[in-house]
């Protein structure tokens, strides 16, 4: 049996502060005494004086000790001794060497213990499970603040202790305290835990990032902690491991939904809260959702509220704001939901809800009390209160739900036991805060400038979280998901409409989807127009920028489609407030304009003048198009011969040009706009066309644009590798050698045909040269070569050069570079013929990234011998496409010149792009503005000038602050079918895209797709 125990004032100090303190004064002399007696008789002695304190040594029983005349009769003393298992404990109290009293004090076993929130000096709870007794006594478990943890308050703690003895309970306290002393002085790993007391993912104690409330904290602590901490749910019901993959869980509830992502990607922002706070990046606007009956509140909040999960309920919005105000207070790292009830002539009972949320949002960005969340208000009208500024209205379109609020919340309290665990992991031994931060810095400086300032943040939140979701996960949401949150946000800053202006909205939301199904014909507007009664016509005035329609018309749309009114009459009434219909000084709704019947019948047609405000673009260009009808085509009326369909219009029909090899029409294509507006992607459907026009097609790819890597992004893959040859000069790419010899004579006939040939490459080599050299030069061919009969070698030439000295020398030293680049690759010995016998397709050169040269050399020497090739050999069409038009020798008699000048008496064409059709460093490139197809994407500057120069008032006129990658404005030669000729034409439409023509069944065809 051990004679040990714990000191009183240790444990009490060590209850403030873990520190260990000796007090020795009351058992001195005891103690010299007994450590005396013990070396006498060589005993080990371990023992206590009656305050706990150790003296020293150790018996090897009780009975060595007490069978010791010299030791007993000098000993008074209490002494504590406990079984070997140190859990019944009992004191003995020795007066003058005599046993005066032996008193029970405890049984008590210590399973476990938890130390929670454990520093060097200090902790905030004691967690303890134990079993009081011996035998069969039940096991329990008690939660001791730091407080309690003295003689005199620890034993309330232990209440089934209470009662086995009469000691007074500072005498069990004291041995609790020492017991307990064993687990804190040292205390092992597996025994520390730590939790905040506030929401949301912080540091704990140990450094490591935690989010809080912890994962399974003893539920018997629940009750010591902040109720902001308990009010919140940790999701461990449904927890995993942290590498679940939960796509495949959330996918059939969320594909394809887009507003339903938009409300996920909120949820998946909320977790990250604190994190954005870091960055500078809050919550400033408040996201309404607008229930519907597809939509219920249930479903929403389902979606939406990951705080707790034990109900689908949410604060409400008003008359007792308490339970919203207690959320926006204590809600880290999550979403506060709020639902809204009331009608709209109610609103009064939420105006306090509403100013909370609010007042919320307007401090997101100075919130002292570290709290970071979104607000989320359920609501049909709060967007009728709430300033656009501070609010994100999101309302469900056609949407279709197949499952249960219930298994949403089941599915997402998956994901966030899953998103919980990831992010704690990737914290704390991962790089989340750089990949997180990197994002955030990436979205902030990329913000689409039309998304206004205040829903900056906003859109910084849920394109993080989208980045953050496809990093952990694999793909769920929309491809397109991006741009629909950006169109999202910027419809956002539209003013609260009043019943007027919704009535107009309705309407023109049911008038355009009409105009857009072909439900009215259409006829532009004449003196007198032709026009029948009750066949849903409309008159179209772009004079005066308005449509006029039978007022019968307008009613039947009012009364069959519009949900907002139930009087027709009011339409008209609103149409006119708003402006949509002409003022008069009677007030007057309707006009009257002069139609006649298909009959030759004058009458007056009564009709609304509906201006174009009304319209979507969409509309807009159909009626652009009224007076175009002879140059469109329906695909099944598009010419099967000759035909190159250049621009679909708005309503799916084509325009394009007719290529006649007898007309010798200039056919040189032009694309100009800003980067990603379409240029090379246009060119790429061009010349798959033009190939199945017949046509021979060389590509000159000096920018890379043209790789077959690219232009499998552009076509489909069949298309690639049937009609295209890749022939990589460009060391970037390849080392392929010159597929032909610009030194060749095959096919020149006459020495004229040989000088012409040779000269072509030299002049394109050398860049402008005066006349009197070009005569020279000229003069000095016409003796090179006269026996020359197959091919020359242009290195020899340069040698004789050299030696005329003069002008020789100085030729020979502009063309000696570019040879001896030549000379690096190689060439094949043939010629152009050569290489299309051998190749029926698309000849792509690639000549490596040449963007910025100042020569381009090679290229002006290859497409110099290839227009000199064709002039020769003139017996079809030839187009010569360069994918970026930039410092290109555009000089007069350079090869480029004179194919823009002269190309369609060979029927050759020059294609080619640029991003600035005005561009004042490039001067060169106004030849290109010769040409006769000028596509006009996307300007990249000078928008204003360029929509001046086709017929438009300004940029926005023309549309361009709408284009899309693809949409294009086309000034052309453009092919009317009804007088069957080329004529000046300028249309707005898309580019077209190859698959979408006769042209690709043709391809089908004939190479068995």
């Amino acid at each position: 049996m051990n004679t040990r125990g714990p000191t009183s004032n240790q444990i009490q100090k060590q209850g403030q502060a873990l520190q260990p303190i000796s007090q020795h004064e009351l058992a001195v002399q005891a103690a010299i005494e007994l450590i005396n007696t013990q070396h006498r008789l060589g005993l080990s002695l371990t023992i206590w004086d009656k305050n706990l304190n150790k003296i020293s040594g150790k018996f090897k029983s009780m009975a060595d000790l007490l069978r010791n005349p010299d030791f007993i009769s000098k000993l008074s003393q209490d002494l504590y001794v406990s079984n070997n298992n140190d859990t019944t404990w009992f004191k003995l109290r020795l007066k003058n060497g005599k046993l005066a009293a032996i008193t029970f004090l405890l049984t008590l076993h210590i399973n476990w213990i938890k130390i929670i929130n454990k520093t060097f000096y200090s902790y905030d709870f004691i967690v303890v499970g134990y079993t009081p007794g011996d035998g069969n006594a039940e096991v329990a478990t008690t939660v001791i603040p730091r407080s309690d943890v003295t003689p005199e308050k620890i034993v309330k703690h232990f209440p089934q202790l209470i009662g086995q003895t009469a000691t007074p309970t500072k005498e069990a306290g004291k041995l609790i305290c020492y017991m307990l002393t064993q687990y804190l002085v040292d205390p092992k790993p597996n025994t520390l835990e730590h939790y905040g007391f506030k929401q949301g993912f912080a540091k704990n104690l140990k450094g490591q990032f935690q989010f809080n409330p912890a994962k399974m904290l003893p539920e018997e602590i629940l009750p010591y902690m902040p109720i902001a901490l308990t009010s919140r749910q940790y999701p461990i019901g449904c927890q995993r491991e942290g590498g679940e993959e939960v796509t495949p869980i959330l996918d059939p509830l969320f594909s394809e939904q887009k507003d339903f992502q938009i409300l996920l990607l909120n949820r998946l922002g909320s977790w990250h809260s604190s994190f954005f706070a870091r960055k500078d990046v809050y919550a400033d606007n408040i996201l309404i959702v607008k229930p519907t009956a597809e939509v219920p509140v249930s479903l929403s909040v389902a979606m939406l509220k990951n705080t707790r999960y034990d109900s689908l309920d949410a604060a409400p919005i008003g008359p007792n704001i308490k339970p919203l105000k207690f959320d926006l207070e204590t809600v880290s790292d999550g979403m506060v939901v709020a639902i809204d009830v009331f009608a709209a002539d109610k609103v009064k009972k939420a105006e306090k809800g509403y100013d909370l949320l609010i007042s919320d949002a307007t401090g997101a960005t100075d919130n002292s009390n570290g709290v970071h969340h979104i607000s989320a208000l359920i609501s049909e009208y709060a967007d009728l209160y709430i300033p656009k500024e501070l609010r994100c209205v999101l309302e469900f379109a056609d949407t279709s739900v197949e499952y249960s609020a219930e298994a949403y919340k089941v599915a997402l309290k998956r994901l966030d036991a899953n998103l919980i665990k990831r992010t704690e992991r990737s914290c704390n031994n991962g790089d989340f805060i750089k990949v997180f931060n990197n994002y955030i810095d990436e979205i902030r400086s990329n913000i689409p400038d039309k998304i206004p300032h205040s829903k900056h943040n906003t859109y910084v939140m849920l394109i993080t979280a989208l980045r953050m979701y496809n990093e952990w996960y694999t793909p769920l949401f929309c491809p397109d998901i991006e741009q629909y949150i950006q169109e999202w946000l910027c419809s956002q800053e539209q003013e609260i409409q009043p019943l007027y202006d919704v009535i107009c909205s309705d309407f023109g939301l049911h008038f355009n989807k009409k105009l857009a199904d072909g439900y009215f014909r259409f006829t532009l507007k004449d003196e007198v127009t032709q026009v029948d009664k009750g066949t849903h016509t409309i008159v179209v005035d772009r004079a005066k920028c308005r449509v006029y329609v039978e007022t019968a018309d307008t009613y039947e749309i009012a009364k069959d489609e519009m949900t907002s009114v139930d009087n027709p009459e009011i339409v008209p009434a609103a149409l006119y407030s708003g402006e949509y219909l002409p003022h008069n000084a009677k007030d007057e709704k309707s006009i009257r304009i002069a139609a006649i019947s298909s009959d030759g019948v004058p009458y007056p047609l009564y009709v609304h003048a509906i201006s174009y405000k009304l319209l979507t673009q969409e509309n807009k260009l159909r009626f652009d198009l009224l007076d175009k009808e002879a140059n469109l085509f329906k695909y099944d009326e598009i010419p099967r011969e000759g035909f190159l369909p250049l621009i679909k219009t708005v309503d799916g029909r084509f325009a394009g040009k007719m290529l006649r090899y007898a007309a010798e029409e200039s056919n040189i294509y032009f694309g100009t706009g800003k980067t990603g507006s379409g240029k090379s992607w246009a060119i790429a459907q061009l010349i798959c066309m033009l190939f199945m026009l017949g046509q021979i097609v060389v590509v000159f790819d000096v920018s890379g644009s043209y790789t077959k890597e690219k232009l499998l992004k552009m076509l489909p893959a069949e298309v690639v590798e049937k009609l295209f040859k890749f022939i990589n000069v460009g060391a970037e790419y390849g080392m392929d050698m010159i597929p032909i010899d610009l030194g060749s004579l095959r096919g020149c006939e006459t020495l004229p045909d040989k000088k012409r040939a040779i000269y072509s490459v030299l002049r394109a080599a050398t860049g402008p040269i005066d006349k009197g050299t070009s005569r020279k030069l000229k003069g000095f061919l016409s003796d090179y070569l006269k026996d020359k009969e197959y091919s020359v070698s242009l290195n020899n030439l340069c040698s004789e050069l050299e030696k005329t000295g003069g002008f020789g020398a100085g030729v020979a030293d502009c063309v000696q570079s570019v040879l001896d680049d030549i000379n690096e690759v190689g060439y094949e010995e043939q010629t152009w013929d050569d290489l299309f016998l051998q190749e029926r397709k698309i000849i792509v050169i690639n000549l490596g990234n040449e963007v910025g040269d100042s020569t381009h050399q090679l290229l002006d020497m290859m497409v110099g011998s290839l227009f000199n090739w064709q002039m020769s050999h003139d017996s079809g069409f030839l187009s010569i496409a360069i994918d970026e038009l930039i410092d290109q020798d555009f000089s007069t008699g350079s090869p480029l010149q004179t194919i823009v000048k002269q190309g369609r008496k060979f029927h050759t064409a020059l294609i080619g792009a640029t991003q600035d059709y005005y561009n004042q460093g490039s001067s060169y490139l106004d030849v290109m503005k010769q040409a006769n197809m000028k596509s006009f994407c996307r300007p990249g500057k000078s928008e204003d000038r360029v929509a001046q120069k086709l017929g438009y008032s300004n940029a926005v006129d023309a549309g361009f602050n709408k284009f899309k990658a693809g949409d294009t404005i086309l000034e052309f030669d453009g092919y009317n079918k009804e007088t069957g000729e080329n004529e000046a034409l300028t249309i707005k439409g898309r580019v077209v895209n190859f698959v979408e023509t006769p042209l690709f069944e043709k391809f089908k065809e004939i190479y068995g797709f």
